[in-house]
């Protein structure tokens, strides 16, 4: 059941939390824009640490975001075919048993008498 008090988690768009740092390092102060912004001032201070790491290596804030983004629904899509791939392999293998020449192992001729 769905609590009517409690409070919905808030999605900020990369182009925001990009605006938010700048915001933050022009007036100098984090807690000054997450007051100004409504947003916690650990949260944007994650976005500037997140910001610096990208600037680094030569990127900017939103474009890292969602290069982040991109990699996490690969890595899930990755997953749910290798998960495909498997289920596959042992569909195969179950309707391939009674294909097999007898005495191939996994043929179902153990337990026949070869006379």
């Amino acid at each position: 059941m769905i609590d009517p008090n409690r409070k919905s988690r808030k999605s900020y768009t990369p182009q925001f939390k990009e605006q938010a740092v700048l915001l933050a390092q022009d007036l100098g102060s984090i807690e000054a824009a997450s007051r100004q912004l409504d947003v916690g001032a650990s949260l944007l201070g994650g976005w500037i640490g997140l910001s610096n790491a990208a600037k680094a290596r030569g990127k900017g804030l939103a474009e890292s975001l969602d290069e982040t983004s991109r990699n996490a629904a690969l890595e899930k899509e990755n997953a749910y075919l290798r998960m495909e791939i498997d289920i596959l392999k042992k569909a195969t293998a179950y309707f391939a048993v009674g294909h097999l020449p007898h005495g191939t192992p996994g043929s179902r001729d153990i337990g026949r008498s070869t006379r």
